[in-house]
Formats: structure tokens, C-alpha cells, sequence
């Protein structure tokens, strides 16, 4: 928006004078001005080098500007153009304008995620606001000044022997273009490739993932239900079948078990005509459902229990747990990549026998190798200092985040208990396990550039890893687990959390030229200990100017009376103002009566 304080141009018939509103006159209006003037006399006819300032003058609206105008008009329409702008600018603007407005240039950098386009169109538009005076910079000083203000990467590519080696300064500000432009949509391809990488993975590990975008989605109109004249209006569910359908995962609105989906996203109808919902159907459709997971998966250890919410006494929370509960799922099995997810003896399965080859072909039928993250854990329990490292196996068909007893007394976590007890099956021998405390802690890197959110992991009393983490560890804290290059990506910042941090660190030479941006440093410096200089130098002018304002018998501040600070004399201390005894004036008193 236009400062109505400023002052502005409006040129509308470029056959007549541009008009320079009332207002604060800055640079970039006497600039517009000027520009606005010189398309008035290529469109106009019959204007001279001699008249061209008295013609101009018509287009002044502030009344300051008019005066001045009057003021000085046999000494102003005589000058040629471009002396004439010099006077307007050292009448209307600061003295130090074209100084300040090149420290202001010489201060600007590259923004952080600015293209080199919009940089350099902000630096040259400030430029063009120099242009005529003996701050405008040039093409060679532009070019350098611009390298220097450029980021971490462009300058790199600016400074190379092939992009140094331009002459023409239009030619290197395209090359340069075309770099920015180049790495920017190499950039946004990657992005979108590891996020369609990310949809492809989360596909794969959640089967039933359409039908949670089809809830999101805007609700089909779905044909009405046979008229009652056809079949009878179905009857409302009552309690024992809502049981049935709750512990049976079914659809309250098609009443079918196992459905896979919940009513609002439901496009079906109970069949006609509608039979009452039993507990043999039920367990009909559990079967079915059962065998069609055992196809799709090998199970590895069986749940037989759901995992619900933490209590909600004060006493079994902290501060934080809002943001960690769980959201309450039946859990049916554990799938897992691993071919000992659970076990009977730590030691056992530890062991290194339980770990499959590091390397198979294809086709082999050995299963691939783990996905171990050496990690360290830590939480905020009492007399826990520092993080203890851990090896932690990742498993992205587990449906809950699983601890052994042991590692929980080795880091010192604090138990909490379980809602309800849940048990387990162990797929070794069948025996039956029972979990009833759950721990808190945090996952991190050892050089601590990596730091998860709040894990709540089960524990329980064996396992062949000390931590599985499954897939609410890693939805927790947007990661991708990409086996095909064994390596875990955080989305986030598209970094792989598998390979450690280098740092190649190159070499410094000893002695080098200075480079542009070293020069432009340099000049700055010179030029802002040349203004500080011109500044003491005004000062001095004005004190020796203005001496007789101050001369030197005046006290100092320090030895002047407290008690008074003014005295003003009067001609007539005794006389008395008398005050006018008619209502309104003389020559006016006839009209108000």
C-alpha cells in the first residue's frame, strides 16, 4: 500500500506534465519523477532543452514545492535537465541521502530460501535509485558486491573458474540463474520422490489404508434402502449385538464382521431381508478373517488382548502423558520380519545363532538380515544421567513398540502399569506370557543430532532384542524404513538415521588472494570511516560557524542558580491590560443587530 505521507507520481496522458503529489519527498518518487518526465517529452511536441523545466513545474502539487518553485524561478528555468534534478534532490531530500541509500545496499543478503532472482532484483532496484549520482554502482562493482552478499552455495559456483571467466555481466547473472533454477527443481524431485517413497511404504504396511483416505474422503450419496412396502424396516440393534460387533471389529452400519472399515466411511447396506446378528456369524467370520491373515503373513507370536488406554489417576502420570497415551486397538498378531521376535531365554536369544545371514541372494529361502539401530535410550527417571546405548530392532509390521524385562532394570525406567494385563504367546513353544507394565524413554543418536519423541513400549519378560520398535514408534516420528537400501529416513529433513555425521573439513591454503567479497569489505570499511570523518568535520564547521551563539563567559550547567530558572523583564511592571468592552467588532455591529 501507497504511505499517504509520501509523496507519489501519477502520469495518466503521457502528452501532459507528470503530476508529484503532496507529500514526503524520498528517492524512489523523484526517481519514478524523472522517469515519468522523460516519456512526457518523447510523447509531447514542441518542447526545447530551455523550456523543459518550466513546463515540468506545472506538474507540482505540494504547496512547498510550488514555493520553492516561485521562490527561485529565474535561476531554476534557466538550468539544463539534469542539473535541475540535482537541485530538486539537494533542496527535498537529506543531505546524506545517496550515502545512506548505499550503506543500505551494501547491508543487504541473500535470504535464507531466496531465489537468486528476487535477490537480485532487490539489489539492482536499489541500485537504479543511484543511477546519476557518484554512489550508483557499475556493472564490474555490481557483479562483485552481489558475489559476495550470495549464499554458502552460489557463492561456490560463482567463484569457479568456468562462471569467473564470464565477462559480460547480463551473461553471468543468467548463469547464475540457471544454477539456482536447476538446483531448486533437483531439490523438489528428490522431496517428491522420498515422499511418494513414504506413501508407497505406508501402502504396504497398513493394507487397510484406503480405507482410512475413504473416510477422510467426502461422503458418496449412496442410494436409498428398499421401500418398506418390499421388506420390513430394519430393527435397531440391541445391546448384545452391538457387543457382538464391538468385540468382533464390525460396521454398526452394514453389520457385517470384520468389515474393515467404520460406519462413516461404510457405502453398504445390512442384506435384505435383514437376519439378527448371532454369535455363531460372528465366529464364522473370525475364522475367515484369521485365514486370510495367516495367508498374507507368517505369525510370529500372538496377542491375546487389547492394548487400552493408561488409568487416569494422578499418581500413575506425569506431566507429559497426555501426548503419549495410546490410542486403544485391538491387537489380533504381532507380524513381524523377524523369525524370533519373541523367546524364552534372553541369553539364548542374544545369541548370534538367532540372527539371520547378513547377506542372501533373491531367491534364497533365508530370511534377510535385521534392522538393528544402535541407539541410545534414555528417560527422565531418577538417578538416570546420561543415555545408555542400546541395540534396537526395527519392525515395521509390529503393531506395538515391545522392551525386555532385563533392559528396563538396566536403564533404571519407570514401570507403569497396564490398564489390563495382557498376554502373549511365544512362537517357539506356545507357552503363554503375560505383559502388565508399560515404560516410557526417548530414542537418540550417539553424536545427539537425533533425538525422538516420548516412546511407551509393553514390557516384556523376554525378548531377542532388549527394544522392537514397530510401526507407532515409527508414525510417531515420521520415519521411513527403506529395506531395499537398509536405512532410515527422517522425512522431515530427508536424512538417512543409519549412517553417521562426517564432516570433510577442507584444507585452508595459507596465503591466498583476496577475493571479491574481501575487497567489498574493505571498501565498505573505508567508505563508513570516510563519512564518520565528514561528519566530524560538519561539526566542527557548525560550532565555528555559530561561535557567537556561544561564547565562552556563559556558566556551565553545574554552576547555575536552582533556586530560579527564568527571569523575564517588563517594560511597565504596574500596567494593567485593559480588555476590549464590546461584543464584537465596529464595522460588524451593525449587522448582528
Amino acid at each position: 500500500m501507497n504511505d499517504p505521507t509520501r509523496a507519489a507520481v501519477s502520469h495518466p496522458v503521457l502528452k501532459q506534465p507528470p503530476l508529484l503529489t503532496s507529500g514526503t519527498v524520498t528517492p524512489e518518487a523523484v526517481s519514478e519523477w524523472e522517469s515519468a518526465c522523460q516519456q512526457y517529452f518523447l510523447h509531447s511536441k514542441g518542447i526545447t532543452d530551455a523550456n523543459r523545466v518550466s513546463l515540468v513545474a506545472a506538474g507540482f502539487q505540494d504547496r512547498l514545492i510550488q514555493a520553492w518553485w516561485k521562490s527561485n524561478n529565474a535561476t531554476l528555468a534557466p538550468l539544463s535537465w539534469d542539473d535541475f534534478v540535482s537541485e530538486f534532490r539537494a533542496q527535498f531530500l537529506d543531505d546524506n541521502w545517496d550515502i545512506n541509500l548505499r550503506m543500505s545496499l551494501l547491508r543487504m543478503r541473500q535470504k535464507p530460501g531466496e531465489t537468486f532472482a528476487v535477490f537480485i532484483r532487490r539489489f539492482e532496484m536499489q541500485n537504479a535509485l543511484l543511477a546519476g549520482t557518484t554512489r550508483h554502482l557499475s556493472d564490474t562493482t555490481l557483479r562483485a558486491e552481489i558475489t559476495a552478499r550470495l549464499s554458502a552455495r552460489l557463492q561456490l559456483h560463482a567463484n569457479s573458474a568456468s562462471v569467473t571467466a564470464i565477462p559480460s555481466y547480463n551473461i553471468w547473472k543468467k548463469a547464475m540463474f540457471t544454477e539456482d533454477k536447476d538446483w531448486s527443481e533437483k531439490r523438489a524431485a528428490e522431496a517428491d520422490k522420498l515422499l511418494a517413497l513414504h506413501a508407497r511404504a505406508l501402502k504396504l504396511n497398513n493394507p487397510n489404508s484406503s480405507n482410512t483416505n475413504a473416510a477422510r474422503a467426502p461422503r458418496p450419496a449412496l442410494p436409498p434402502p428398499a421401500s418398506s412396502s418390499s421388506f420390513p424396516k430394519i430393527p435397531t440393534l440391541t445391546e448384545d449385538e452391538c457387543t457382538l460387533l464391538r468385540t468382533h471389529r464390525g460396521c454398526y452400519k452394514c453389520r457385517k464382521f470384520y468389515a474393515g472399515h467404520i460406519g462413516t466411511s461404510c457405502t453398504d447396506w445390512p442384506s435384505r431381508p435383514y437376519q439378527p446378528l448371532t454369535l455363531a456369524d460372528a465366529l464364522a467370520a473370525q475364522k475367515r478373517f484369521e485365514g486370510s491373515n495367516v495367508k498374507k503373513a507368517t505369525k510370529v507370536a500372538a496377542l491375546s488382548a487389547t492394548v487400552e488406554d493408561v488409568p487416569e489417576d494422578d499418581q500413575d502420570r506425569d506431566s507429559d502423558d497426555d501426548d503419549l497415551a495410546y490410542t486403544p486397538v485391538p491387537i489380533a498378531a504381532l507380524y513381524a520380519r523377524s523369525t524370533c521376535a519373541l523367546s524364552n531365554d534372553l541369553e539364548d536369544a542374544w545369541d548370534s545363532e538367532c540372527v539371520p545371514p547378513s547377506a542372501s541372494p533373491p531367491d534364497s529361502p533365508t530370511p534377510p538380515v535385521h534392522l538393528v539401530w544402535n541407539a541410545s535410550i534414555s528417560s527422565a527417571a531418577p538417578g538416570t544421567q546420561f543415555p545408555a546405548l542400546s541395540g534396537i530392532l526395527i519392525d515395521t509390521g509390529s503393531p506395538a513398540n515391545l522392551i525386555s524385562a532385563s533392559e528396563v532394570e538396566r536403564l533404571n525406567l519407570r514401570r507403569r502399569p497396564l490398564a489390563r494385563p495382557q498376554s502373549f504367546t511365544t512362537a517357539f513353544d506356545g507357552s503363554e506370557t503375560e505383559a502388565s507394565e508399560w515404560v516410557k524413554f526417548q530414542v537418540s543418536l550417539s553424536d545427539g543430532s537425533y533425538v525422538s519423541r516420548a516412546v511407551r513400549a509393553i514390557v516384556v519378560p523376554s525378548l531377542c532384542f532388549p527394544v522392537i520398535l514397530g510401526i507407532p514408534f515409527l508414525d510417531q516420528n515420521c520415519l521411513l524404513e527403506y529395506e531395499h537400501l537398509q536405512a532410515r529416513l527422517q522425512l522431515s529433513v530427508h536424512r538417512d538415521l543409519l549412517k553417521q555425521i562426517t564432516m570433510d573439513v577442507p584444507r585452508t591454503p595459507a596465503c591466498r588472494a583476496a577475493g571479491p567479497e574481501a575487497i567489498a569489505a574493505v571498501r565498505t570499511r573505508v567508505e563508513e570511516l570516510a563519512f564518520v570523518e565528514s561528519l566530524k568535520l560538519a561539526d566542527a564547521e557548525f560550532k565555528r560557524r555559530f561561535a557567537d551563539c556561544f561564547p565562552a563567559d556563559i556558566p556551565h550547567l553545574d554552576h547555575l542558580p536552582t533556586d530560579s530558572y527564568h527571569e523575564i523583564n517588563l517594560k511597565d511592571a504596574n500596567m494593567t491590560i485593559v480588555r476590549r468592552q464590546y461584543d464584537c467588532p465596529k464595522k460588524y455591529r451593525e449587522a448582528f443587530k
